[in-house]
């Protein structure tokens, strides 16, 4: 009968391993858990236009992307934004400025 079963230490020592894998488990669920909470939130920003106007919807993820690696967009001299709409760039400027924007701000080339 022994053979079929492990020794009590050796049972406590797969006890151990698997109490190991468990929590290694937990963490990377976690970690899931937020990155799919953050990638809910971005899809919410992407495919709101129907609900928020997207003019607000690109300078909230600007402006969200600055934040995330410690900037504010006072911090940027320039931005560079590929629109085909000059209203939707200055809209944009000026929503994540909260001022009029400059032309050497915002420079637009349209050509």
């Amino acid at each position: 009968m022994a053979g079929q079963f492990g020794s009590r230490t050796e049972l406590i020592a797969e006890n151990e391993k698997l109490k190991t894998e468990a929590l290694l488990l937990q963490g990377r669920l976690q970690k899931l858990a937020a990155l799919t909470e953050q990638n809910v939130r971005l899809r919410e920003l992407l495919n709101s236009s129907a609900l928020v106007n997207e003019k607000v919807e690109v300078a909230e993820l600007i402006g969200e992307h600055l934040q995330e690696n410690g900037l504010q967009p006072s911090d940027v001299k320039r931005f560079w934004l590929h629109q085909a709409n000059l209203s939707m760039n200055h809209l944009i400027f000026n929503k994540l400025r909260g001022r009029e924007v400059a032309e050497e701000d915002a420079p637009v080339i349209l050509d």
